[in-house]
Order: structure tokens, then C-alpha cells, then sequence
């Protein structure tokens, strides 16, 4: 599938203020929601996405339910199969890049026992370097999205566009960013490409 121009969207951030006991709060969260939604469509957007919503009672009707941020791949896909087979509508999934582990579900819990010198010893958010899952990673999650019938899949939080043009190649997409690819065929010491001299070749085996 070739790129095509992608629609609009507007986000509803979250308010931090629903409280399920409290109707005061329900009436200022529709409040807040009513005025983003009329900026949004002020500018054109296409569609809106709801961005987090941490109450079933804060969330409206949509076509689209799924997860997103926090948890990375390995930790997001089991929740993710559970939304997938409890509703009948589209389903999204957006993890954050990072591995994740089921002792440290989310990006917030990591902790970085090669590294003393962060504060705190939490790397979360200013060194999850370490953590941040390669390419390849994301183009497998991307497969396992699709593979269980998940259609909006995407990525959060520490997303490089190099990750993101990794979840559209593995999804058979051709983007623009596509051209900035690597082509390991060219690599000094790597490549196949018949411009490659042999000297450089057989260094490969002494790496």
C-alpha cells in the first residue's frame, strides 16, 4: 500500500478532574471535553481521539476503544487481547517503545541496576535510553497488533520516526520516510552490493 495523505485528527487530553461520586465533576469534565472537541473542529479534524481516559464514566460513546502509553509491547499486547476479544469495535494499541517486564510493567517502574548515578534510581523519564526497544521490536509488535485483529496501531510516548516507519513497513506500507531505510546492501563491511570491494568484504571476519 502506498502512502496516501492522512486525515486530521484532534486529541481530548484528560482532565484530571472526574471524580465517579462527584456529578459536579462529571459536568465540568463535559465542559472541558465540549471546548477542545470545538477547537478541533474549528481546524478540521477528521477525527478525534481521546487521550487518556482513566474512567469508564469520563469516556463517551466511540467507534474506536484500545490502550495506549505506560506499558511497553511485551506488557501492553496481553491487555490489549483482552479489550480485542471483549468488544465487537475496532480495537487500538499504542504502547510506549521501552521493554517492559512483567516485574516492571511500565515505564515508570523501570529500574536501571547497571547505572547508580540516576536520582532515585528511577530512569523513567529522563533515562530510559537502556530500555528503548530497536526497530525490529517494533516492527514484530506491529505484526502481533495486527495478527490478533487490532487496526489502529501506533506507538506513545519516546516513539523516533524510525520506530514509527518500522510499524508501517511491517504492515506492508511504503512511506515516505521509507526512503530513508538502511540499505545494509551498501554496509563497508556488511554489504552484498557488487560496489562493495572484496578487501572490505572479508573484513567482516575478522569483526
Amino acid at each position: 500500500m502506498r502512502y496516501r495523505h492522512c486525515p486530521r485528527n484532534g486529541n481530548i487530553c484528560n482532565t484530571n478532574a472526574f471524580e465517579a461520586d462527584d456529578p459536579r465533576t462529571h459536568k465540568a469534565v463535559r465542559a472541558m471535553f465540549e471546548e477542545q472537541i470545538g477547537w478541533a473542529a474549528e481546524e478540521g479534524a477528521d477525527f478525534l481521539i481521546a487521550e487518556t481516559i482513566d474512567w469508564y464514566g469520563e469516556a463517551a460513546g466511540a467507534d474506536v476503544v484500545g490502550l495506549n502509553c505506560q506499558r511497553g509491547p511485551k506488557t501492553l499486547m496481553p491487555v490489549v487481547r483482552k479489550v480485542r476479544q471483549a468488544v465487537a469495535c475496532h480495537v487500538a494499541s499504542l504502547p510506549v517503545p521501552y521493554r517492559t517486564t512483567d516485574a516492571e510493567p511500565t515505564f515508570q517502574s523501570l529500574t536501571d541496576r547497571a547505572c547508580a548515578c540516576i536520582p532515585g534510581n528511577r530512569p523513567f523519564p529522563t533515562a530510559l535510553d537502556p530500555f528503548t526497544c530497536n526497530r525490529y521490536e517494533c516492527a514484530e509488535y506491529a505484526r502481533e497488533a495486527h495478527d490478533m485483529g487490532v487496526h489502529y496501531i501506533g506507538l506513545c510516548c519516546g516513539a523516533a520516526p524510525h520506530h514509527i516507519r518500522a510499524v508501517a513497513e511491517a504492515l506492508g506500507r511504503t512511506v515516505p520516510g521509507s526512503r530513508y531505510s538502511p540499505d545494509m546492501s551498501k554496509h563497508a563491511f556488511f554489504g552484498t552490493d557488487a560496489t562493495v570491494p572484496d578487501k572490505y568484504k572479508d573484513r567482516k571476519v575478522e569483526i
